[in-house]
This record gives C-alpha cells, structure tokens and sequence, in this order.
C-alpha cells in the first residue's frame, strides 16, 4: 500500500511538474528554446503542446511546424502534421506544404498526410482538384482519399474524377466550366487561392509560377501564381527555378 501511494505521488509530482513547465511558454522564443534542448522523445510532445497554447501564439508556430514537415526524422513530420490537422483555419496555410508530403512511398505517412489535408473541409477543395489532374498516380490515390472525406456524398475512395464537379458547383464557387486545351471531358477551372502571390518555382502555387510574355527566357524574375487552377489552352510565360522558361501553350 505504501509503494502504491509514493508511486501516485511520483507520478502526480511529474505530471504537475511538466503542466508547470508547459505554463512557461509564453512565447514563441520559449517554445522554441524548450524545443531545441528537448530530448527526441520530448519534441514530439512539444509538438503536441501548441493547439493547447493561446491562439495568437498557436498562429506564430505554424511556420515553424511547417518547416518540421521537411525534417529527416519522422516521428516529427507526422507529429506535425497532426498538430497542423488539429490547429484547424489558424494552418489553412499549411495545405499546399501537406500537399507536396503525397509524393512519399510510405503508405502510413502518405495516408496521415491525406487525413490531414482532409481535416481542413472545403478550405482544401481547390488544391485536392488540383492534385486530382497530376500525372502522379500516388498523389491522385491520396488527394482521392482525401476529397472523399471532404465531400463522401459525391467521391469515394479510388473513385474520384476531376469532372465529377456539376456546373451549378462550378458556378457556386466562381468556376469556369468547359473543355479545355486537348482534354475530352468537360471540367471546372476555379480561381486559384492562392493568385498574385509571389513565387519563383510553380511547386509555390497551386497552379503555376507565371511571368509577362515578353520576359526572355532565362531571365532571372519573381513571378505571380496564376489565377486559375487549370492552365490546360493557355500560352504562359512559366517560371522555373527564378527564371523565366519563355512562352509555351499547354494542351
């Protein structure tokens, strides 16, 4: 009886002694500090922390749990990504990052990529379209599986085509729906969400890194995300890599 009782007051001592210590963080700095001398068993809890802190200050960390996206260890890439799931519209931003995480083998962490881009609902509708239409057959699985989360009445897992879109959908969300460049079925070509922003590679848009038509090829320049998520017929002055490639007409 008495082991059982000091046992209870170890583990109660530990567990207010870390609540105490997670009273701390103050700001980002302090997470920050505490996340760089933690031992590898502790990041990811650090991780798990922030959707428990105030919401300015879960707002400030969402660059820093994006950047973990890309880390070599990946027990804290995927710790990441759920917190990202769990912090909600303060990450929206998030969702392309997530997005480029398809492209990974490993089912396990394909799929919790997949869940998280779900997580966001129709925030993440115009990327998963867009994912739909790569010429990558893992990335389509996964933006699939994902779209089938967001809208289940209409895609289901394995099944979802980009066309599937009505044109009263279409039309709701300030689409523009035909046929366009080669391609034999009709589909929805939605304002892109993230147009006019700065980029110097398309993997930074939703669609493509654009630049004037009359920049010469190889042109170093800062481009502008295209404004729809479609570039099928269109002529475009793509940018690769911070320089301009020079016009060419996709099919």
């Amino acid at each position: 009886m008495r082991k059982a009782l000091i046992f209870t007051i170890i583990v109660f001592t530990l567990s207010a002694a870390s609540h105490a210590d997670d009273q701390k963080i103050r700001s980002k700095d302090d997470w920050m500090a505490k996340y760089d001398h933690a031992s590898f068993w502790d990041k990811a809890k650090l991780i798990h922390v922030i959707s428990e802190l105030p919401e300015p200050l879960q707002t400030e960390l969402v660059p820093e749990l994006i950047k973990m996206l890309g880390s070599k260890d990946r027990s804290i890439r995927l710790a990441s990504a759920s917190e990202l799931a769990e912090l909600g519209k303060k990450s929206e931003s998030a969702i392309p990052d997530l997005l480029d995480k398809f492209f990974v083998k490993n089912e396990e962490e394909g799929a919790a990529y997949s869940n998280a881009v779900a997580s966001f609902g129709k925030a993440s509708i115009p990327y998963l379209y867009d994912a739909l239409l790569t010429e990558d057959r893992l990335v389509r699985d996964r933006a699939c599986n994902a779209m089938a989360k967001v809208e289940p009445d209409r895609f289901k897992p394995g099944d979802c085509f980009y066309g599937k879109i009505s044109r009263e959908e279409c039309d709701a969300l300030d689409g523009e729906w035909g046929r366009f460049g080669l391609f034999e079925q009709d589909l929805c070509r939605l304002p892109a969400p993230d147009a006019g922003n700065a980029c110097i590679d398309s993997s930074n848009c939703v669609s493509s890194c654009v630049t004037g038509d009359k920049v010469p090829a190889g042109t170093k320049v800062v481009g502008k995300c295209y404004e729809k998520t479609i570039t099928l017929g269109k002529c475009l002055n793509i940018v690769k890599g911070g320089k301009a490639q020079g016009v060419i007409c996709e099919d």
